[in-house]
Parts: structure tokens; sequence; C-alpha cells
């Protein structure tokens, strides 16, 4: 099973008097990140949360948000400076005594003083809410693997199409080394010059990359058929079989070899790009 790291989902659960919503998009990333945009009501959750996405997804970039559809009941409550009351209330004294002003300080003057009293809403969590919030989060979850499955087959359907390709460039390549050897040794025994070989005669150089390219091939045929992330093996395969082609191209001495490993490259960028987006 082949994944894509792009996916969108989002999920909702609700009781009589509570509703969440939760959010999840997936983009490609070389490792496995998460950032989770939580209520202030909600942030105890957040390790919570960045534990589930770890087990449910390996590698990508992962944005999760959690919203409130309904509101959720918390704890407003006033919360009164003392320090900063005493602090206003010696200093005005001094004042009045510096200034002789008549006058007295009481309460309802020194509450209305900046940040004396304020109102502030203590985050709430508990089970219910978290149970909601995992709810939510498995239909998001559920929702953004069915879209990465899909995203995934669409892309190992068309690697597997380019890897068929460059197996059929490959098969012409051995078909012309097999060709050519006769006439090579007959010229050699006749101590005729060996057209399209390099001096020193690489045949079997070459051979060697062909024999490589073709194991690199069947390595990233099984892998698009195993049950684990692929991406990053199969991009090192490609680079590898990249590296093949090159040394085929530089080192066959035959033209129509030459054009067979420039379009084994040309696939092999087109299946690189498919493959920067597979888990």
């Amino acid at each position: 099973m082949v994944l894509s790291m792009t996916g969108y989902g989002r999920g909702e659960a609700r009781d009589a008097n509570l509703a969440v919503g939760v959010e999840v998009k997936t983009v490609n990333h070389r490792y496995f990140e998460a950032a989770v945009n939580l209520p202030l009501k909600f942030w105890e959750l957040e390790r919570r949360l960045l534990g589930r996405l770890r087990a449910a997804i390996r590698r990508g970039h992962v944005d999760c948000s959690v919203t409130t559809l309904l509101p959720v009941p918390g704890t407003r409550e006033p919360v009164v400076d003392l320090p900063l009351a005493k602090r206003y209330l010696e200093t005005l004294r001094a004042v009045r005594e510096r200034l002789d002003l008549a006058g007295e300080l009481d309460l309802r003057f020194l509450v209305t003083l900046p940040d004396v009293l304020r109102v502030e809403e203590r985050p709430v969590h508990s089970e219910r809410l978290a149970r909601l919030v995992e709810q939510a989060l498995r239909q998001a979850l559920s929702h953004v693997q069915a879209m990465r499955r899909a995203e995934g087959e669409r892309l190992a359907t068309d690697i597997r199409r380019r890897l068929q390709t460059i197996r059929q460039h490959t098969t012409e390549i051995r078909q012309r080394l097999r060709r050519k050897r006769p006439s090579e040794r007959a010229r050699a025994g006749t101590g005729a010059p060996a057209e399209n070989v390099p001096a020193g005669g690489s045949r079997t150089d070459v051979t060697e990359e062909v024999v490589r390219l073709g194991s690199h091939l069947a390595q990233a045929s099984a892998g698009l058929r195993r049950r684990e992330p692929i991406g990053r093996r199969l991009d090192f395969l490609v680079q590898e079989m990249n590296r093949e082609a090159n040394t085929l191209g530089s080192k066959a001495g035959d033209v129509n070899v030459v054009h067979l490993a420039v379009a084994i490259k040309e696939e092999l960028e087109k299946i690189r790009e498919q493959v920067q987006n597979l888990e």
C-alpha cells in the first residue's frame, strides 16, 4: 500500500451542549513534523493529539486545528493583583502627603486602577472534552488516510508504468550488447578495428551497469508492493538508477545505447518528481 503525503480531512463530535471540529491537512516533508492549533481551553490536549498524529502518519508535515462549534463551558473568575494594589496605595498616599491633599483613598477608586482587578477564564480540561476531540480527530484522520491512499495509488500506478518503460529500454540495451559481442570477436580475430567500442574495450563494464540497473528496477517494483513507507527508499533507488544510466551513456560507445540511456533518465526524472510526494 503506497501512501501519498498529501491529504485533508475533517471530523466533528458533539454531545448535549458541546461540539468540536478537527481539521487535518498533510503535505510532503522529508520527516514527520506536526503543528497543533488549539483554543486556550484545550491546551492540555496538545501532547495527546501530537501522539495520535505521530502514530497515524509516518512522514510529512501535518497541520491540525481544533475549533469549538458550540460554547465550551468554562470558569470566569475575578482576579485581584494584591501586590500591585498595595504599591498603588502606598504611592498615592505618598503623593497626598507631599502635596498636602485632602480626600480618602477607598476601595471603589482602587479597583479602577489599571490591572488591579481583571477577569480571567480558566482553561477547562476534562475527559469528556478529550473524548470529543479525539473522536473528531479519528474521523478527520480517516478521511486524510483515505485521500492519501487514493492519491498514493495513482502515483504508484504512474511509477509502475514508467518503471516498465525503463525495463523495456534496459531489455533493448541487453539485446544490443548480445548482438554486438559476436561481431566484436570477429573483428578482434581479423585485426579489424572495433567500431563503436571505446579504446580498451568496456563491454563488460557496461554490462555490469545494465545488471545493476535491472536489480534496482526489481527493488523499486518490490517496494511498491510493501505495506510500509517507501518514499525515501524509492528516492534513493532513483538516484542509483540515474547514476547507472549516466555511466551507460558515457561508456557504451553505441549511439543507440546512448539514446536509450537518455530515455531512461527522462523517465527517472518523472519518477523522482512523483516520489517526492510518497510517504
